[in-house]
């Protein structure tokens, strides 16, 4: 920078009289203020270009112009090396030749530091990006293409760093997001990945080293080539690619893809909170991984040389969520552990050590693929396979095998084991499974039994004196909340009469937690035909105490018209509400409930269409895990149940909404029923904190899977759905249509991602 200077009048200088002084003062004033107004203006910063090879420090390395300060754009021109000489600044700086740091420190506060040439040192320097003219929360920019050697790069003093388009940061160098110099303090600092930023270790190691104040973040995509180590234990939200090589992790990253051919070495524990692709090798290294992304893919080899475990926690660790197992890659040695309430979904081929699914969580296949064991399976939550998705008995099956053949693997545990059209090969263990419409290849335990499909052996008709079949039904662990929305009485449009006569509803059971207010267990059902219907109504609680904790321990019951008339309620069972008994009454339709404090009500309904809402609440505003049935005591008449709905509080685990049903009486022929599960649609109908998402399980008597429905347009008979006129209205609503021989069955109604809400639960008889 030049310097603004001035001459003394020489009258001054020569000492003359006062009088001349005062001569001489307005003038000498002027350059005074030309020197005041000068210094407090900014100075343009001076650019220098280098012309030779030498020190920073030396004015011959720019050409005799002085010697490059602060404010100071910097130009190292090509072919030339200059080599710092103690700690400098700059402002821009673009490197076009080669920087010695000579393991100095270069505080750059300029706005953009483009490398092109070569950062280099034999000893260590570092470059300090500490914001635009040393100010704390400013943004500078990183470009070029050039190679950095024994570098560290270090974003501090709460700055951003935005790398340009095609920035690579070439050699070996690291890469500190948020340190305070080389002493390792943390200092907020943020790598905004607008563009994509490469790290490429062409020789020794890289590091990106991000600290408990340090954030990568932004659309664009962290790719790293060759030895690259990543430090974590700040905030890492961008994409990871590793394009080549092997990246070294320590610490939790974002979303990750590994490209084929390349390697990411778990070093440490991490938890990956984005979906997770392997074209390339996952090396465990006998550690955890939390994944808590929305869908794991493995197209290539996730291995280990001495253990590790993928622990599915739900996305974003949330309770109740589901996440998808992809591909058709290969897993070695390694543990799968299905925690938090998660669903965790298998689509492809499996070869897994272990597998462990919680209380509460689900291991899901409605595909195809295989599964293959080294070691044991534990579940105490829920494994649903189903290889033909709704027909059962086809050619398609899930595989089930050792991988050492001849070598059984144990099942174990007091979960759901739900199987269809699975070839099974090698299993053994504790657990009772059975296995319908599936292939015993053989080496099988005695735990493993295998089933004709449905239909394919008729079973004897139930009658009505079948024990309350239907509260023990909800076998499947879950819990049913009911609605008295049976008010969209469908017409439905009648099937052509089978062979033998067909079948129809005898009973209907839902259970799931009586709550208070709108969420108390509310039960509706149509009767069709023409004579009146003797039907008894039942509200258990106590007498579950056997299957489950936390019953309605005192039930009330009251049943309504369709014009919410009420038209009979009771207390305890044996006892009218005026005081007089009822108990023979009961007792004659051979099921009475089990205990005292439980109630029932038998009475003759009018037909034609007549609609009914039974309703269950716990005495004295209570709650707990209740159950509302309706039997048909009088199957001769002619008239039947046509419609049979619940709506209650859909929870999770125990408290899912659970229906049972009976199918019976006729000549023995198959009853063809639409049921449904319904959600979105009750918030038309004023109905607060309705199930967004329902999905629905339909199980028979000995709790094997028969069909799972999200989405009911997804269902192979959507189209006869519609044809009766039973379509729910919202596309994310269940619903399924099945002819079923006589026996007893169970709905499951569930938040789809262990979502929760107000929903209902329908079962039609469409013959």
């Amino acid at each position: 920078m030049s310097v603004l200077g001035f001459a003394l009048p020489h009258c001054l200088v020569k000492g003359k009289t006062m009088k001349a002084n005062q001569r001489f003062s307005k003038w000498l004033a002027l350059p005074i203020f030309l020197i005041a107004v000068m210094s407090s203006g900014q100075v343009k910063a001076t650019t220098f270009t280098s012309t030779q090879s030498g020190s920073w420090g030396s004015a011959a390395t720019w050409g005799g112009a002085g010697v490059p300060a602060c404010g100071d754009d910097v130009t190292i021109a090509i072919g030339h090396t200059v080599t710092l000489d103690t700690t400098r600044c700059a402002n821009n700086l673009t490197i076009n030749g080669t920087l010695d740091m000579a393991n100095q420190y270069l505080n750059f506060q300029g706005t953009t530091f483009t490398n092109n040439g070569a950062v280099t040192t034999s000893s260590g320097g570092q470059v300090q990006l500490k914001g635009v003219a040393g100010a704390s929360g400013t943004t500078q920019n990183l470009a070029g293409s050039g190679t950095y050697h024994t570098i560290a790069l270090n974003i501090m003093a709460n700055t951003t760093v935005v790398p340009a388009i095609g920035t690579t940061l070439n050699g070996d160098v690291a890469l500190d997001i948020g340190f305070e110099s080389f002493n390792g303090t943390p200092s907020a600092g943020t790598l905004s990945l607008t563009n994509n930023l490469l790290v490429n270790s062409t020789s020794g190691q890289s590091q990106i080293n991000i600290s408990s104040l340090g954030t990568i973040s932004g659309n664009g995509i962290l790719k790293t080539q060759n030895n690259v180590i990543i430090t974590s234990s700040g905030a890492m939200t961008a994409l990871l690619e590793v394009v080549s090589g092997t990246t070294t992790s320590n610490g939790n990253l974002a979303a990750i893809t590994v490209d084929s051919g390349a390697t990411l070495l778990q070093n440490s524990t991490i938890t990956e909170s984005g979906d997770l692709t392997i074209n390339g090798t996952l090396d465990m290294n006998n550690q955890f991984l939390n994944f808590q992304g929305t869908t794991f893919t493995n197209n290539g080899a996730v291995t280990t040389s001495s253990g590790g475990q993928i622990q599915f926690k739900g996305v974003a660790g949330a309770s109740g969520t589901t996440q998808n197992l992809a591909g058709s890659g290969t897993y070695g040695n390694i543990a799968i552990n299905i925690m938090a309430n998660t669903t965790a979904v298998q689509n492809g081929n499996l070869n897994l050590t272990a597998i462990t699914i919680d209380s509460g969580s689900t291991l899901r296949n409605l595909g195809t693929g295989q599964l293959t064991l080294s070691g044991t399976v534990t579940n105490n939550g829920s494994i649903l396979f189903n290889g033909g998705g709704a027909a059962c008995g086809d050619a398609t099956k899930i595989l089930l095998r050792s991988s050492v053949p001849g070598t059984q693997r144990a099942w174990s545990g007091g979960g759901i084991f739900s199987m269809t059209d699975v070839d099974v090969q090698d299993q053994a263990g504790s657990a009772a499974i059975t296995v319908t419409g599936g292939v015993n290849s053989g080496n099988n335990g005695s735990n493993w039994s295998f089933a004709a499909c449905p239909g394919t052996t008729p079973t004897p008709t139930p009658t009505a004196t079948a024990t309350a079949t239907a509260t023990a039904t909800p076998t499947a662990t879950a819990t049913a909340t009911p609605t008295a929305t049976a008010t969209s009485t469908p017409n439905p449009t009648p099937t052509p009469t089978p062979t033998a006569a067909p079948s129809q509803l005898l009973n209907i059971a839902t259970r799931l937690r009586v709550q208070t207010g709108e969420n108390v267990l509310i039960g509706g059902f149509i009767i069709t035909g023409t004579d009146p219907k003797k039907v008894i109504v039942r509200a258990i609680g106590p007498s579950l105490a056997q299957f489950f904790n936390g019953v309605l321990a005192d039930p009330t019951l009251e049943v309504h018209s369709g014009d919410g008339a009420l038209l009979a309620s009771n207390d305890n069972w044996k006892t009218k509400p005026d005081g007089s008994s009822q108990q023979a009454e009961i007792e004659a339709t051979g099921i009475p409930p089990g205990n005292d404090l439980e109630s029932a009500i038998v009475i003759t309904l009018p037909a034609n269409n007549a609609g009914y809402t039974a309703i269950v609440r716990g005495k004295n505003d209570t709650t707990g895990i209740g159950v509302v049935e309706a039997y048909d005591l009088d199957q001769a008449a002619n008239s039947r149940f046509g419609n049979i709905a619940t709506r209650g509080f859909v929870d999770t685990g125990d408290n899912v909404m659970i229906g049972g049903l009976i199918i019976g009486g006729g000549g023995g022929g198959n009853g063809k029923v639409v049921v449904r599960a319904i959600g979105p649609t009750l918030g038309n109908f004023g109905i607060t904190g309705a199930l967004q998402d329902p999905t629905l399980e339909l199980h028979d008597g000995n709790g094997v899977l028969l069909v799972f429905n999200n989405d009911w347009q997804e269902d192979p008979s959507a189209a006869e759905v519609q044809a009766v006129n039973l379509a729910p209205n919202d596309p994310r609503e269940s619903a399924v249509l099945r002819s079923l021989p006589p026996g007893a069955y169970t709905a499951i109604v569930r938040g789809n991602g262990g979502t929760t809400g107000v929903g209902l639960v329908e079962v039609y008889n469409i013959q």
